[in-house]
């Protein structure tokens, strides 16, 4: 009887230090200073394809004081074929692995738009790490990275001034 005890004992204490191990939560995990935060994509129509332009959050201008004069975000831009061809250039070029988790902006241009928004939307909605709450913008009578910039200089506003607009 005290054998039966002693084997349910070393059992029980087997299988819980087997499940802290598989239980621990570092895995999937992401270092921040390892990922490139996205705000904005832009997609516009090129000569032999597509071009991608991909903002990027520069950390330490995010986290400053806001009288600051510099930008806030810096841009990548890449031309493929195909716009996941564009986006893997873009992949190879940057330092960090892009992280759209915190996607604002997804930023069309007309031309696109007409021929492969609905293409475009469902990649984007399908991607398993992308909410479904940013914005898209269709530009007319210009490209979409030319708009990405203009929103690039309004960024810096202050806080109180970003809530109202997000109203």
């Amino acid at each position: 009887m005290y054998e039966n005890e002693t084997i349910k004992k070393v059992l029980i204490i087997s299988i819980v230090s087997v499940a802290l191990l598989l239980l621990t939560g570092c895995w999937g995990r992401r270092e921040l200073n390892e990922l490139a935060i996205t705000t904005a994509i832009a997609v516009d129509k090129a000569d032999y394809g597509y071009n991608i332009s991909v903002q990027v959050a520069v950390p330490s201008e995010v986290a400053g004081d806001t009288t600051s004069s510099r930008v806030a975000a810096t841009t990548y831009q890449a031309q493929g074929k195909t716009i996941f061809e564009a986006m893997r250039k873009i992949t190879t070029e940057m330092p960090r692995k892009i992280y759209v988790a915190h996607l604002q902006t997804l930023i069309i241009s007309e031309e696109v738009a007409r021929e492969r928004i609905s293409q475009i939307v469902d990649i984007m909605f399908r991607h398993r790490e992308l909410r479904t709450d940013f914005y898209i913008l269709v530009t007319q009578d210009t490209k979409a990275d030319r708009t990405l910039h203009i929103l690039t200089a309004l960024q810096n506003l202050p806080k109180p001034i970003q809530s109202l607009l997000n109203r």
